[in-house]
């Protein structure tokens, strides 16, 4: 995907998001990104460092725990899927969620859209998602 590029503070992982998109602060832990100008849906994403191994438990955890939650592949990425629909001031929305992860790192990752608004946008960040080894050198970057 072309666009913009995402280093999280501590440079844990990256990840590419449509250039029409802008970052907000959401949290510590929490990023937010949308398009301002014609709004298409909320992504947000949380990291979560854990033991080894914890980004794996919290995909079984999440299919475990939550029942319309269902296993998917997002490029590379294995994800707990689940969806759900909700009203706010009169306006439905459908809210989806993948908890992914690897060795120590889960994600969750949420994109709000409009009831029947396209999961695609989100699908593509999600499959740029790139965890960064510590003590690894990295090419210097520029970041809009």
């Amino acid at each position: 995907m072309q666009g913009k590029k995402f280093i999280s503070p501590g440079a844990w992982f990256s990840m590419n998001y449509p250039s029409d998109w802008n970052e907000f602060e959401d949290g510590e832990v929490s990023f937010l990104f949308y398009n301002p100008d014609v709004w298409t849906g909320n992504f947000r994403i949380s990291a979560f460092k854990g033991k080894a191994g914890y980004g794996k438990d919290a995909i079984r955890q999440e299919l475990k725990e939550n029942d319309s939650a269902s296993l998917v592949k997002v490029g590379t990425w294995e994800c707990a899927y689940s969806k759900e629909m909700f009203q706010e001031e009169g306006t439905y929305y459908t809210s989806h969620l993948w908890i992914t992860g690897v060795d120590d790192i889960a994600f969750e990752c949420s994109f709000t859209v409009p009831k029947g608004g396209v999961v695609k946008e989100a699908e593509d960040v999600i499959a740029t998602l790139e965890v960064r080894k510590e003590g690894q050198k990295y090419p210097a970057e520029l970041i809009p």
